[in-house]
């Protein structure tokens, strides 16, 4: 691209309100486009050129806000159990510079739940979690090759266990 620019803002807060609650929030606003973006050949398949001025940058949403909330129980001895939840709302976003239906990701929210133990001495942890719990389905990248687009997507749904220790 001969121009682009980019532009916006980002805030990002952290909040202890009572003992052994944790909040966080970031959120991010943007815009990002091609001012000059011409003479760009067409992709694979296709002839000529195309001019790509005014398109938006790739992966480049309009806005994103992550949020996040956790509450330590101490159970004395027994050591410490957290229960945490995640939420990130993402906006619509295209995955190539020809922003066309085919690279558009839609906005999407996605919730990732987990349930950690800590042990006293902090020598062992145990942590059992869901992933994507709306088991959205969201493009992670995408071009064009000789055969039309080539897509990945993020994970679904996943959950599983993790034990730690620490010598």
């Amino acid at each position: 691209a001969a121009e682009a620019h980019s532009q916006g803002v980002e805030v990002e807060l952290v909040a202890v309100p009572v003992d052994n609650l944790n909040l966080g929030l970031s959120a991010t606003f943007m815009e990002a486009e091609y001012d000059s973006y011409r003479n760009t050949p067409a992709p694979a398949r296709y002839s000529g050129f195309l001019d790509l001025s005014g398109n938006e940058i790739p992966y480049a949403p309009k806005s994103k806000v992550t949020a996040t909330a956790s509450y330590d129980f101490v159970l004395g001895g027994l050591g410490t159990l957290t229960p945490q939840v995640t939420a990130l709302y993402s906006g619509a976003y295209y995955l190539t510079d020809f922003n066309t239906v085919l690279d558009r990701q839609d906005s999407f929210t996605k919730v990732d739940l987990r349930l950690g133990w800590r042990s006293t001495s902090g020598t062992y942890s145990a942590e059992a979690f869901v992933n994507n719990v709306g088991d959205e389905i969201t493009m992670n990248r995408a071009t064009f090759g000789s055969r039309g687009l080539n897509q990945s997507f993020d994970a679904p749904r996943m959950w599983g266990v993790r034990v730690g220790a620490r010598f």
